[in-house]
């Protein structure tokens, strides 16, 4: 299959002259303590070294190794039974010799199972899940820092009241006084009949209808608005009205719960030069966690609310600027002395390209996580080594990876990519729909 002699390990690659350590998560336990440090300072430096000369060249993928041993991932709607995909699982997770006995003893538990019987992980085995689930996410292009997550397991909550105290926590760790850190709190599962949020993300702005021209807010949590208003809330119908949470009980009735007052985080978006921009009050919140998925695992779906931090460009070039949402770009054209009725001015590029810097400008100044697109696409490619040193072919959605800016200065956008969904895996439901 190869050309030359390859000389590969489970702990060092020299396939094609990686020279570097097999996964972030592997530690050889027969080495000194120091030689496992200078094989991870020069596995980090090898890494960063060709991340680099990704972006100063044509773009092309670093070779895959051929040395893995750990076993393959069913893909999204592959016709597994539930135990079975709860065996590879475990074989996933209990890789080292060391632990080979630990294996056994779960799979000997599993096969005696009754058939219907849905396998109960760990607190370790629901954390491994957890990042193995990041990082498949084939549309994050912000998986670097996968094996960081920290997981929250919260399985023993089935109520509303209890699942809303559990958001104000995940919100207050992840928050962290804008120094945001990426959580992913993890529910009782579907088998236990829980409570279910239904709101898309933890924190949402209202949007209004009043007719076709008259809209006030952002246009796509329309139905998640109005759920809200039929079951009682009575906000003041400004632009940026905090939506609560809202949670469907086992009986199908609907919860709200409202944010309080300083528990969530929002940044002033602000333009240090073009005159009347500081005057559209636009800001927006920190923390981008999703409450509306499942963590298909181990044969069951798991309800979880997790986060990472924003890309700039998603509240840049998508929230703020999309037609369908708050569509603030002929607005800043008109600020920055544009004539937007005349496309071939490219005043939609030059207030996107003002819009996004205003947006990054403001939460660096606030102190608060972001990163730009540019700095997120050296990250993926550093990713991408990562996973070929390890011997893991990279699975990334094409569209979903190159940013909605600026995408052919982004090396990803040259490079084609295999999109295949593998489990563990963060999934949608119609358990949850918003139903109005």
């Amino acid at each position: 299959m190869f050309s030359q002699t390859i000389i590969c390990g489970p702990i060092v690659c020299l396939y094609k002259g990686n020279g570097v350590r097999h996964g972030p998560e592997r530690w050889n336990l027969s080495s000194s303590f120091l030689t496992n440090i200078i094989c991870l300072m020069r596995n980090f430096i090898k890494r960063k070294f060709v991340s680099w000369k990704l972006l100063k060249q044509r773009p092309t993928l670093p070779p895959l190794c051929p040395m893995d041993g750990i076993p393959s991932s069913p893909s999204i709607g592959s016709n597994l039974s539930h135990q079975k995909q709860a065996e590879v699982l475990l074989k996933q997770i209990y890789t080292n010799q060391s632990e080979r006995q630990i294996l056994e003893r779960k799979l000997k538990n599993l096969r005696e199972l009754n058939q219907n019987d849905k396998y109960i992980p760990s607190i370790k085995e629901m954390e491994y899940a957890s990042r193995i689930a990041w990082r498949n996410a084939t549309r994050c292009i912000g998986r670097l820092l996968w094996s960081g997550l920290l997981v929250r397991d919260k399985r023993s909550c089935f109520k509303a009241d209890d699942i809303f105290k559990e958001i104000k926590e995940h919100l207050a760790i992840a928050t962290n006084q804008g120094n945001i850190r990426s959580v992913i709190t993890v529910f009782a599962p579907i088998s236990k009949d829980p409570d279910l949020i239904i709101s898309p993300q933890l924190i949402r702005y209202a949007g209004y209808r009043y007719n076709d021209k008259e809209i006030i807010g952002d246009p796509e949590n329309f139905k998640l608005t109005k759920l809200a208003l039929d079951n009682g809330w009575a906000p003041p119908k400004n632009e940026f009205d905090l939506l609560p949470v809202i949670i469907r009980t086992s009986s199908g009735s609907h919860k709200l719960y409202k944010h309080l007052d300083d528990s969530v985080l929002e940044v002033k978006i602000l333009h240090p030069s073009i005159e009347g921009f500081n005057d559209l009050n636009l800001k927006w919140y920190a923390v981008p966690a999703i409450s509306n998925m499942f963590l298909d695992a181990f044969g069951d779906l798991y309800p979880v609310i997790f986060n990472g931090w924003y890309m700039g460009t998603e509240i840049g070039s998508r929230n703020l600027s999309d037609p369908y949402r708050y569509d603030k770009l002929p607005k800043i054209g008109n600020l920055m002395g544009l004539d937007i009725s005349d496309e071939t001015t490219m005043w939609r590029d030059r207030a996107l390209v003002e819009l996004n810097y205003a947006v990054v400008s403001s939460f660096k100044k606030a102190n608060v996580s972001i990163i730009d697109h540019h700095n997120a696409s050296r990250e993926f490619l550093e990713f991408i080594a990562n996973e070929h040193a390890a011997g893991r072919d990279i699975n990334a959605n094409w569209s979903w990876t190159v940013p909605p800016v600026s995408g052919s200065l982004t090396p990803q956008f040259h490079l084609n990519f295999q999109d295949k969904e593998l489990k563990p895996a963060f999934v949608h439901s119609n358990l949850n729909k918003i139903i109005t």
